[in-house]
């Protein structure tokens, strides 16, 4: 007798055996097949703004296409609170105020012209030399990029003091006797191109000894070849924010006669950009590359100016105190200078006539270059209120 045969067991219902039917059903239903199709559509859009909302970040962390997405884009705020820079008043990020300073002696003697580097400086002392000639110690920030300064020319002791009141790198071409028996005595970085020819260059377009080239980038090589400071141990002055429109005049002019027409300068004032324009031998002063010069401070120091050699050297007076001029937002203001020895820094004061208690109070900085003129107390310089 055969033995019955048992029914095959039937297999587990399964979730996937649900999801079959339900599409079967929808198959055969119109409005249900309507219902999928617009929770599709939904779920694709909403899938579609999450993505495209990452992609201006996602732009950002791997360097953007240059242009910014309105979606990221920050504007900054009307007042900028990061710290000024020492030497100029600029505003820079934190860390950054206090940078090493590098100073070269810059030649104008008229064969030397046009002069390279001038415009990116942010300091520049301008005092007489022999027969009349100017000369200018430039002061930059070593993070600064200036690809070419001078003619690079020779030391003369007065701009020793300046450049050890900023304890800046000093640059130059040898220098009077007088100047070459300090600098040893001095705390000062020095950085003669006698003795440190790597860091200086000799353009060929240009006769000796007008044709000695440095950079700020060459410059900064230097101190970290040389193992030199990499801060300066200067005090900074005081910064303030320029003057408003409304409060500016509407033009001023400067002018200092150093000596012959060759060397006459004057500074224009312009109101829109609250700054001085420099002019020499009657004409804008310009930087070899074309960058005119401007200076959103200008200062006359009058001091003891005397020749001591018959080669027309000067002894200037760089210590103690006198009178000077400062000119800044389109305005004059009769000031004491005062520095009490080499390393000190230059300052100056308002006097009493600027304040109605006959007090001094230190003299308040525009942002930007600010130049400095030298000249004896004898010297008539012509201004206009």
């Amino acid at each position: 007798m055969n033995e019955a045969q048992l029914p095959l067991p039937e297999p587990p219902h399964t979730f996937r055996d649900d999801v079959r039917g339900f599409f079967a059903f929808a198959r055969r239903d119109h409005a249900m097949r309507l219902r999928l199709s617009v929770a599709a559509g939904l779920a694709l859009g909403a899938g579609l703004f999450l993505v495209l909302r990452q992609i201006p970040q996602v732009a950002d962390l791997v360097g953007g296409s240059g242009r910014e997405s309105k979606l990221t884009l920050q504007f900054p705020p009307e007042d900028d609170h990061r710290p000024r820079r020492n030497v100029d008043g600029v505003r820079v990020d934190s860390g950054s105020e206090n940078p090493r300073l590098l100073s070269v002696m810059v030649e104008n003697m008229v064969d030397a012209r046009p002069i390279s580097g001038l415009a990116g400086a942010s300091l520049v002392f301008e005092a007489p030399v022999e027969a009349g000639i100017t000369r200018m110690l430039a002061v930059y920030p070593a993070s600064s990029d200036v690809v070419e300064i001078g003619p690079v020319r020779s030391a003369r002791p007065y701009y020793l003091d300046w450049a050890a009141e900023l304890d800046a790198l000093f640059a130059h071409v040898g220098g009077s006797p007088e100047a070459l028996a300090r600098i040893p005595l001095m705390d000062l970085d020095d950085l003669n191109e006698f003795s440190r020819g790597r860091y200086f260059w000799r353009s060929s377009k240009r006769s000796a000894p007008h044709n000695v080239y440095t950079s700020t980038e060459v410059l900064r090589q230097a101190v970290l070849d040389l193992e030199l400071n990499s801060q300066p141990d200067a005090g900074r002055w005081v910064f303030k924010n320029d003057a408003k429109s409304a409060d500016r005049p509407s033009s001023q002019e400067i002018t200092v006669p150093f000596s012959s027409e060759s060397y006459k300068v004057s500074w224009q004032y312009d109101r829109d950009s609250n700054s001085y324009d420099r002019y020499q031998a009657g004409a804008l002063h310009r930087d070899k590359d074309g960058s005119p010069i401007v200076a959103k401070n200008l200062v006359v120091v009058y001091t003891d100016i005397e020749v001591i050699d018959e080669e027309g050297r000067r002894r200037i007076r760089t210590t103690g105190s006198g009178q000077a001029v400062v000119f800044l937002d389109g305005k004059a203001h009769e000031v004491e200078w005062r520095k009490k020895d080499n390393e000190d820094r230059l300052r100056f004061y308002l006097s009493d006539g600027d304040l109605p208690d006959g007090s001094q109070v230190e003299v308040e900085w525009n942002a930007g270059p600010t130049w400095i003129e030298i000249v004896p107390k004898s010297t008539r310089v012509v201004y206009n209120e």
